[in-house]
C-alpha cells in the first residue's frame, strides 16, 4: 500500500492495473480509522495494488470523479472504475466489498 499523487494515479488507472483506491484527507475521522483496515485488506491481497489518495491534493481528480464524501473507495479495472462505497466500515464489511469488487 502506497500514497500517490494524482498523476500516477492516473497512470496507473491508465495503464489497466486493478486497483484499489482509498480516498482520504488527514482532517477526517473516519479516514483515520480506516487507515489500518486498509492497509490490513492490502496485505491479503498481494496480486492488486493498494493506494491512497490524500483529496486535498488531487482536487481537480475527485471533481471529475464526483468523489463527495469521504473516506471513498473505488476499485478500478481495466481503466475504469468497477465497484465504489463510501463512510467507515468494519474489517469484515470491507473486506466483503473488496472481495465481491475483485470478482
Amino acid at each position: 500500500m502506497e500514497e500517490i499523487s494524482q498523476g500516477m494515479l492516473e497512470d496507473l488507472i491508465e495503464s489497466g492495473e486493478t486497483l484499489v483506491v482509498d480516498f482520504y484527507a488527514s482532517w477526517c475521522g473516519p479516514c483515520k480509522m480506516m487507515h489500518p483496515v486498509f492497509e490490513n485488506e492490502s496485505k491479503q491481497h498481494t496480486k492488486v495494488k493498494f493506494v491512497r489518495i490524500n483529496v486535498d491534493e488531487a482536487y481537480e481528480f475527485c471533481m471529475k470523479s464526483n468523489i463527495q464524501s469521504i473516506p471513498t473507495f473505488i476499485v478500478y479495472e481495466k481503466g475504469k472504475e468497477k465497484k465504489r462505497t463510501l463512510g467507515y466500515m468494519s474489517p469484515d464489511d470491507f473486506h466483503t466489498f473488496v472481495e465481491l469488487s475483485l470478482k
